[in-house]
Formats: C-alpha cells, sequence, structure tokens
C-alpha cells in the first residue's frame, strides 16, 4: 500500500501508510506501540500526530524543584566524581523552566493533566556551606529557600492529575517543610506509591488500590558529612506508625527491615514481590527462614544494604527455600551510606553460602549479586555459581570498591559470562585496561544481547554500539545511550544527567534493563 501524503507513518522495509486513510483511533493504538523515544520522533511529521503523540509522552513526567545555588551540581554528581562545572547554572534553570512550563500546563488544560500517569519529583536543596557570613559568590543563603509560587503551583498541579497511577518522591524533603505531606494532595486511585519512610503518609487510609508499595529510606536521604562522621543521616531511627493490613491488593512491597514482623500473614502469602533495605545492624533481624515461612509464594527478592556476611551463612542452611523465586538481588551497598565506615569483605566461606543457594535455584531468570569481594578465590566461586543458572537472562555482577582483578582474572571473568543473556550490568576494577577488546568480542558472540552497561571499565560507546550490532540500549559509568541503526549508520542517542540520574522504568526498552539499574 503507497499513500500520497507527505505527512506519512513509515514502517521500515514494510509499508508507508497515510494517515489520512486510518481513523484516529487506529493511529492511536499504533503509536502505543512505540517506544517513548520513538514517539517523540512523530512530533514534527504533522500537527495530527503532535497531538496523538503528546498525551502519549507525558504519561510520565519528572518534575524538579531544585533549590539554592549549589543544588544541581550537588543533585546530578556521580559517585565517580564527576561534577557539572560551568554548566550547573544552565542545567538548573532548563530543569526549573521544563518543570514550571508543564506543571502550568497541568493547570490550564485539563485533557492534558488527565494523560499523565505516571509522575516522580526530585526535591532537592543545600544550605550553604561556605561559612562566609556575607554570603559566597553564588549567593548562598544560610536558610533553604522555600519557593512559594513554585510549591503553590505543584499542589495545584498534583490536584488535577486525577488519573496518575504511580508517584515517586525523590531527595532531602526533611529539608523542604512546604513539600512535606504532599500525599494528602494524591488521588486516592495510585496503584504504585514510592514514598521515603524518612517522611510520614498522613492518610494512608485513600490509598486502597495500592498493588506496590515502596516505603523505604532512600540513599539520597542518607548523606553523610566528611566532617562530621558521628552524622548517621536524618530520621534513621525514626519509623513511623503505619499498618499495611488495610492494602488487600498488594503483591509487591518494599521496606525497612524493621517493618517485616509488622507484616499481616493475609498480606504475606499474596506477595510476589518483596525488597527489604537493611543497615548493619539489621543483620540479626533478617533471617531468611523467617521470610521464606512468611512469604512463601516470592517470585521475587531484593536485599539492599550494608550487610554483614553473616547473611550469606542464612543463605546456605536455607538453600532449599523459596521455591518459585525467579529474580533474586542481594546488594552489599557501602557502609557509608549507613553512617559506619568499618569494612565488610566477603570471603570465600561466604561465597560458598551463595552458591548453596543458586545451586538450588536454577529456574532464576534474574540475578544481581554485589559484594565487597576480597579475593579472587571468592570471586570465582560466584562466577561457578552463576553458571549453574541455565535459565539466567538479566545479570548484574558488582564486584566491590576495593578489589583489583589482574589481566589473566578479567579475561576469566569474560569467559565465564553466560552466552545466552539479555541483559548485563558490570562493575569491576581492572589494573589494566587491555582487556576491553577483549571484552568487547565476547559480547558481539553473545547473540541475544540487547541491553549492556558498565562501571569503572574504559569502553567506547560508539565502538560497543557499532560491535554489538543488536543492543538497544548502552551505558558507561553515568552515561547511557539509545541506539538507533539505520541504513546510513548506528546514531547513539545520549541522555541527558538528569534522566541518568532519576530514570524511570519507562525510559527503558525493557523492564528488565529498568530493574538492572534501579539501585543506581
Amino acid at each position: 500500500m503507497q499513500a500520497q501524503h507527505s505527512s506519512a507513518l513509515v514502517i521500515p522495509g514494510k509499508y508507508r501508510l497515510g494517515h489520512a486513510s486510518l481513523p484516529t483511533e487506529l493511529l492511536s493504538e499504533v503509536i502505543c506501540c512505540l517506544s517513548p523515544r520513538h514517539q517523540k520522533c512523530l512530533l514534527g511529521v504533522s500537527r495530527l500526530f503532535r497531538d496523538l503523540v503528546l498525551p502519549q509522552i507525558f504519561q510520565f513526567i519528572t518534575i524538579f524543584m531544585l533549590l539554592g545555588p549549589h543544588s544541581t551540581d550537588d543533585l546530578l554528581e556521580f559517585p565517580n566524581g564527576s561534577g557539572l562545572g560551568d554548566r550547573s547554572e544552565a542545567i538548573h534553570q532548563k530543569l526549573m523552566q521544563r518543570s514550571w512550563e508543564v506543571l502550568d500546563r497541568i493547570c490550564d488544560d485539563r485533557e492534558f493533566a488527565s494523560s499523565v500517569k505516571e509522575m516522580q519529583l526530585v526535591v532537592y536543596t543545600r544550605e550553604c556551606t561556605c561559612y562566609d557570613p556575607e554570603g559566597c559568590q553564588s549567593g548562598c543563603r544560610s536558610d533553604p529557600y522555600q519557593p512559594i509560587f513554585e510549591i503553590l503551583l505543584l499542589r495545584k498541579a498534583i490536584g488535577r492529575l486525577t488519573n496518575l497511577r504511580t508517584f515517586h518522591l525523590r531527595g532531602n524533603i526533611d529539608r523542604m517543610t512546604s513539600v512535606r505531606k504532599i500525599d494528602k494532595l494524591l488521588p486516592s486511585g495510585i496503584h504504585y506509591l514510592d514514598y521515603p519512610s524518612t517522611e510520614k503518609i498522613v492518610n494512608p487510609k485513600r490509598f486502597t488500590c495500592l498493588t506496590r508499595l515502596e516505603y523505604r529510606r532512600h540513599f539520597l536521604s542518607l548523606e553523610i558529612s566528611d566532617d562530621d562522621p558521628d552524622n548517621r543521616g536524618p530520621h534513621e531511627d525514626r519509623l513511623h506508625d503505619f499498618s499495611l493490613d488495610i492494602y488487600p491488593l498488594l503483591s509487591s512491597l518494599f521496606i525497612d527491615y524493621r517493618r517485616i514482623q509488622t507484616i499481616p500473614s493475609s498480606l504475606a502469602h499474596n506477595l510476589a514481590t518483596l525488597g527489604i533495605v537493611g543497615s548493619q545492624e539489621s543483620i540479626e533481624h533478617i533471617n531468611l527462614r523467617l521470610v521464606a515461612q512468611q512469604f512463601p509464594h516470592l517470585k521475587e527478592l531484593t536485599l539492599l544494604g550494608a550487610f554483614r556476611s553473616t547473611l550469606c551463612a542464612d543463605f546456605n542452611e536455607n538453600s532449599k527455600t523459596l521455591p518459585a523465586l525467579t529474580s533474586l538481588r542481594i546488594s552489599q551497598e557501602s557502609p557509608r551510606a549507613f553512617g559506619n565506615y568499618d569494612e565488610l569483605d566477603f570471603t570465600a566461606d561466604d561465597g560458598e553460602g551463595i552458591y548453596r543457594f543458586l545451586e538450588c535455584h536454577s529456574q532464576l531468570t534474574r540475578l544481581f549479586l554485589r559484594f565487597q569481594i576480597e579475593n579472587w578465590e571468592t570471586l570465582e566461586i560466584l562466577l561457578d555459581a552463576i553458571s549453574l543458572l541455565p535459565r539466567l537472562e538479566v545479570l548484574g555482577i558488582h564486584t566491590g570498591e576495593g578489589f583489583y582483578l589482574d589481566k589473566t582474572q578479567s579475561r576469566d571473568l569474560i569467559d565465564r559470562i553466560p552466552m545466552h543473556l539479555r541483559a548485563l550490568h558490570l562493575v569491576s576494577h581492572w589494573n589494566t585496561h587491555g582487556e576491553v577488546g577483549y571484552l568487547v568480542e565476547k559480547l558481539s558472540k553473545m547473540p541475544k544481547l540487547r541491553f549492556f552497561h558498565a562501571y569503572w571499565i574504559k569502553l567506547d560507546l560508539q565502538v560497543l554500539a557499532e560491535r554489538l550490532g543488536y543492543v538497544e540500549q548502552v551505558g558507561v559509568d553515568h552515561r547511557i545511550c539509545d541506539i538507533d541503526r539505520t541504513s546510513s549508520g548506528v546514531k547513539l542517542v545520549r541522555w541527558p544527567l538528569w534522566k541518568c540520574r532519576f530514570p524511570l522504568e519507562s525510559d527503558f526498552e525493557d523492564l528488565d534493563y529498568a530493574w538492572l539499574l534501579k539501585h543506581y
């Protein structure tokens, strides 16, 4: 079929469809099948396509409230120390202006407001640290700036989002008192609520439709000052009164370890996904046998925190529990995130505990392991365990901050990467980067690989995109790119820094890719 209209939908290798020959409803259905980045390509085709695409693109929005002269640079600074430099002010203005424009449109256009299904609110403010009583050149204030007009606009806009189904709250909310208790304005039809547990949910009984809840500490709220090692982070010991038995539809839960005992049995039997955030002191409270008894039908388990290695012995003793599990994440985070500077070495004995558990769960399709590896012998045990998982499709390996692989070990690690993976996240220190070519050669031979991301390994994104012929998205350190492949060549579409720092699940081509980078 060949249409004569200049504004037409082109399907590569198939047809050119003139939109005048198709009903508007059918065009909308076709556009819904496109990924968000491909939907944006239709904005310049015609006014009709623009009107159809805009509601799809703005189903998912991120609003920034960045307050104070240093807030943007701090917020978007990544763990490897890469700051924004001279771009800080320009990015700050761009994010704030864009956020204001979206909020203003929501307030003025009810139809546009009704199209918003997911909202992420990022609030960040920083007090002046220059200790200059007259203020530094950036115009620092001694107290966090409270923008009354922006807050009023935000509150009004949230009140218009009648079809909002997902809400995420990020940042150091404790410094922005006018944003606290924002949950009172959310519609009662919310299905997925992601809220920092440092804040109290004012009226939790309103959200009767919740199927997914994350009420936990975010690492962004647990900043540790180098000048004040005794600072354990704001409100770390506070546990707001909160009952989970009011959510009978809940199937996914991510909470602080101290709330495990409060989950009613009627809810525990329905949960398919459980995430636990814990600190070093929590290890005695996280009992895998208790988790297995309380949540017998779990398909996905996440343990995130500065866990002591005794947790691994617990895995060994309960290796045959959780028979339905298909997704597992064990992430031993940096103890600095919890105000503790002690080392958390992961030994060969600990590796044996994880080995026994994985040996009894060959049905796993997703696995993420992050430990403070002590030596190659320990890492080798984990790699042997990974080889026991024939159905594994999504893999994340993080070898810790203090362990460096030599040339032979790097090659051995590369050789042990399963060939049938669809997505891979690799974080490892190498003494030399002479094995980068060997890694790229291995990845290029993996026929199902569609997503690859690495930290601390010096890789060229353009080379990766060209050599990995089927990969859809690729990233190195804090850079993530979409890959467009056309007859004229391979083009990288780089994500902006703020998107890399605060991605939504919809930003990824597949939910499994989002799962790999969820806590980074």
